[in-house]
């Protein structure tokens, strides 16, 4: 049998780091595994055995907080790839303050220092791969992927709307009120404008992602709809409280109990204690999902696969979904999102939970993705 390969092969370039942060909110993916039957597992908020889209690497990560047995992450690309090694590595040697000097270069020699320390314990090609990229190291991984300086470069010119003072305090208000009320004294049409400029499809996909990844958006303006639900989650969710509208306005980590995993200490500990006791319940492989579904005979209780169907045709689409319905154990999850193409399963084997997928959209703490959808394995 011939492998169907993903055509993202063809047309990206698999050594550019393309996210070094994953945008995606990882609640909602703790939020999928609790639909899991509860007879299938120990704990309902777990799985015993993952699938997931490497892309950087951090909720992947974040899923060693639960009791799962198994997480096979993987990606096409070696760059990212290489980026979840690193960070498995980082977590597992270096304290949290460490791990975050690594990540977002307070100083560019200490965060140097800190790559030094890991450096030894990465293989081969990996080790090859982040040698040479030094200046990277110094500027923050955080920040280096295609699309995390894309929002660095949005981020300079954001900033400039609103005085230092009003900016900070509407970064770190605990009043929705307040966060609106200060939001709402920028100029909006200069911000409406500022996002369509970015976020128009011709600069969005030369500078922050990928053509390929347009392919099948129909929509031109696309400025017009980020405005839209950022708008309505600065009216909704605080700032202070959110670790992706606080990263994307003020560049730093969001260091509270609300924050993402790998950026609270206590969960930070636990996650690098399942490391350290186990280094094997968390594995990673350079593939293709297409080409990974075909060569193994895993079975799996959970799925969590970012975005990709939206790079497909409806047709690929269909097939993949096909696929994934042979590796899902009856009960299982499949969990992804979609931006701007629209792709649902056509399939009876797979069960959409409409419902749940709704109620989890709304709660998204992002303002990018157009649904998070959820399907239950029959």
């Amino acid at each position: 049998m011939e492998i169907q390969k993903s055509p993202l092969l063809e047309t990206w370039d698999l050594q550019e780091l393309r996210y070094s942060f994953v945008w995606e909110d990882y609640r909602q993916i703790f939020s999928g595994l609790a639909l899991l039957p509860k007879n299938s597992t120990p704990n309902p908020a777990s799985a015993n055995r993952i699938l997931s889209i490497g892309s950087a690497g951090d909720n992947a990560i974040s899923l060693l907080l639960t009791d799962a047995e198994e997480i096979c992450v993987i990606d096409l690309s070696f760059a990212q790839i290489a980026l979840i090694e690193l960070k498995l590595k980082a977590i597992k040697l270096l304290n949290h303050q460490d791990f975050l000097q690594l990540m977002f270069a307070y100083d560019e020699r200490k965060a140097l220092n800190q790559y030094q320390k890991i450096r030894s314990s990465l293989s081969r090609e990996t080790l090859n791969f982040w040698d040479s990229k030094e200046k990277i190291i110094q500027g923050g991984l955080h920040y280096q992927g295609r699309l995390d300086l894309y929002f660095v470069k949005f981020r300079q010119k954001l900033k400039s709307l609103w005085s230092t003072e009003a900016y900070l305090k509407m970064l770190h208000t605990d009043s929705l009120a307040e966060q609106f009320r200060i939001f709402s004294q920028a100029d909006l049409s200069t911000l409406a404008n500022l996002v369509g400029q970015f976020f128009s499809r011709s600069e969005f996909s030369r500078q922050g992602r990928h053509e390929s990844q347009f392919k099948f958006v129909e929509q031109e303006d696309l400025g017009s709809k980020f405005m839209k639900n950022f708008m309505s989650l600065i009216g909704k969710q605080l700032i202070s409280k959110n670790p992706y509208l606080f990263n994307f306005l003020s560049g730093g980590p969001l260091l509270n109990e609300s924050s993402h995993p790998l950026w609270v200490e206590a969960k930070y500990l636990k996650i690098q204690a399942s490391l350290r006791q186990n280094p094997n319940r968390l594995t990673f492989l350079r593939a293709s999902l297409e080409e990974f579904l075909q060569t193994s005979s895993s079975a799996f209780d959970f799925m969590n696969l970012s975005d990709i169907f939206e790079y497909l045709s409806d047709e690929e689409s269909q097939s993949l979904f096909s696929q994934i319905a042979k590796r899902l154990h009856k009960g299982g999850i499949l969990a992804y999102w979609t931006l701007f193409v629209p792709r649902l399963a056509k399939l009876p084997e797979l069960s959409y939970l409409e419902k749940e997928s709704k109620a989890m959209s709304t709660q998204d703490s992002t303002w990018f993705y157009s649904g998070f959808h959820l399907f239950r394995s029959q």
